[in-house]
C-alpha cells in the first residue's frame, strides 16, 4: 500500500537511513539517484531497494514524479517522500501511515524555531504565507520536502518545475482541489549540505507565484 521515496543527489549518508527505515518498516523503497557523480550502487545489504538513475541532474520534482510512477507500476496506493540527509527522521513516517483517511496529500510540518536557521524561519513564514492565501486553506510548513502523496492525484496532470519548487507548484495548482492533512514532525538541522541556493531559490519562487496569479499555472 506505501512506497517510501527518496531522491537522493551525492548524498553519504543514504545506506544508514535505508537501515534506519528497514529497523521498523518493511515498504517499497524506491531511491531515486539524480546524476549522482558517483552513480549509487544497488543498496548494500539491501538488494530489494529498488533504485532508478538519472543520467543527468534533472532536479527533486522530476526525481519525484519519476518515483511515483514507479510505485504506482509497483501496485502502491501512496507515495512517502523523504530527504536522503537525516533532516527528516524515519521514526516520523508512522505519523504519514498511521490513519491516512481520505487525504490525497499529508505534508509534515516543523516548528518555526531554532536549531532553524532565523533566514530560514523567515523565508518559511513568507511562502507558508503566500501559498495558504492563494489555496485558501491553512498551510503550515509549504517548504517541508517530508510528505506522503496519493499516488492517483498525479493522472492527467502536468507540472512546469523539475526542482524544489516543484512541491511549491503542486500546492498552487491542487492545494485547493484536494484534500490536505498536515502532521507534525521533528525540526533536524545536521550540518548537511543543502542543495538549496536561498537568493535563487527565492526569485524561482517569487517567479512561480508571479505565473500562478497571471496564468494560473
Amino acid at each position: 500500500m506505501y512506497s517510501i521515496l527518496i531522491p537522493s543527489y551525492n548524498e553519504p549518508n543514504l545506506n544508514n537511513l535505508i537501515a534506519e527505515i528497514r529497523k521498523s518498516y518493511s515498504f517499497e523503497i524506491i531511491v531515486v539517484d539524480d546524476g549522482s557523480r558517483l552513480p549509487i550502487e544497488p543498496i548494500h545489504n539491501f538488494p530489494e531497494v529498488t533504485v532508478l538513475r538519472n543520467k543527468k541532474n534533472k532536479g527533486k520534482g522530476y526525481s519525484i514524479l519519476k518515483g511515483i510512477k514507479e510505485s504506482e507500476r509497483r501496485g502502491c496506493k501512496y507515495s512517502i517522500v523523504l530527504d536522503a540527509d537525516f533532516q527528516h527522521d524515519p521514526e516520523d513516517i508512522l505519523s504519514f501511515t498511521n490513519d491516512p483517511g481520505d487525504s490525497d496529500l499529508i505534508l509534515g510540518y516543523r516548528d518555526f524555531k531554532r536549531p532553524m536557521p532565523l533566514s530560514r524561519i523567515l523565508s518559511n513564514k513568507i511562502t507558508s504565507s503566500i501559498v495558504s492565501f492563494i489555496v485558501k486553506k491553512n498551510i503550515k510548513d509549504s517548504q517541508c520536502g517530508f510528505r506522503m502523496y496519493r499516488n492517483s492525484i498525479f493522472k492527467n496532470m502536468e507540472f512546469n518545475e523539475k526542482g524544489f519548487q516543484f512541491e511549491s507548484e503542486l500546492l498552487l495548482k491542487m492545494g485547493s482541489l484536494i484534500q490536505i492533512n498536515q502532521v507534525p514532525i521533528k525540526t533536524i538541522y545536521n550540518n548537511s549540505i543543502s542543495h538549496i541556493n536561498g537568493t535563487k531559490d527565492t526569485y524561482k519562487f517569487i517567479k512561480l507565484i508571479i505565473k500562478h496569479i497571471i496564468y494560473g499555472k
